[in-house]
């Protein structure tokens, strides 16, 4: 048997040596209307109120593309101790453990001057006031086929998917996680702290606090 030119490699080095790099149709425009939309919001940090019953764990909200209402616990330093920076950390897909339980892995770092948020996206427990359990169904395929068109691929359809609407939930987390930082920073006379997000996307930037430029994303 004559095997194949990318037997015995690792799996990743397999994926990039077969994967497709040509973006798949209405790929640009399809993100320049997500980035429209995510920009047009304004995520601010709340407590959470009332509790999600899904993950009552939470002590923070925010809302998202769609009024979606997001779940997140946000561990700080102990007391004396200056936030120096912040990260924005999200989950697999499978189901995750309770934010209090994920937000104490990170109390080392916390205590090292970073502020962490833990961020459940929407249909996942600690954010479910707006969407339900995203789980199960539809078709038993779960989460990554929710609200995915069935039949044509306009614009606004496809951004009703859950994979752009997650996205979307950790970007509005970053923005407002530095609206946050950007808040405590004012009348000090430094720079914001810098932030980034661990999983999906990572957000870095410098700004006076007062959040003129949005926020530029780039792949982990």
């Amino acid at each position: 048997m004559t095997e194949p030119d990318d037997f015995g490699i690792a799996p990743f080095a397999t994926l990039a040596h077969v994967g497709d790099t040509t973006p798949a149709p209405q790929h640009r425009p399809f993100w320049s209307r997500w980035r429209e939309a995510v920009m047009a919001l304004s995520p601010m940090l709340g407590p959470a109120e009332p509790a999600d019953p899904s993950d009552p764990t939470a002590t923070h909200r925010f809302e998202s593309l769609g009024s979606v209402r997001i779940g997140c616990r946000l561990e700080l330093p102990p007391k004396g101790v200056p936030v120096r920076a912040g990260l924005v950390t999200t989950h697999g897909y499978a189901a995750p453990d309770p934010l209090e339980a994920n937000a104490n892995r990170f109390r080392s770092l916390a205590a090292r001057g970073v502020a962490v948020l833990v961020v459940r996206v929407r249909g996942f427990a600690g954010s479910r006031l707006d969407t339900g359990d995203w789980s199960g169904e539809p078709d038993a395929l779960g989460w990554i086929t929710r609200g995915f068109p069935s039949q044509g691929h306009e614009l606004d359809e496809v951004l009703g998917w859950s994979l752009p609407q997650a996205v979307a939930d950790v970007a509005c987390a970053a923005r407002a996680l530095r609206g946050w930082l950007a808040t405590r920073a004012q009348g000090r006379r430094a720079h914001p702290a810098d932030l980034s997000a661990g999983g999906e996307l990572r957000r870095r930037s410098r700004g006076d606090g007062r959040g003129a430029d949005p926020a530029r994303l780039a792949p982990h």
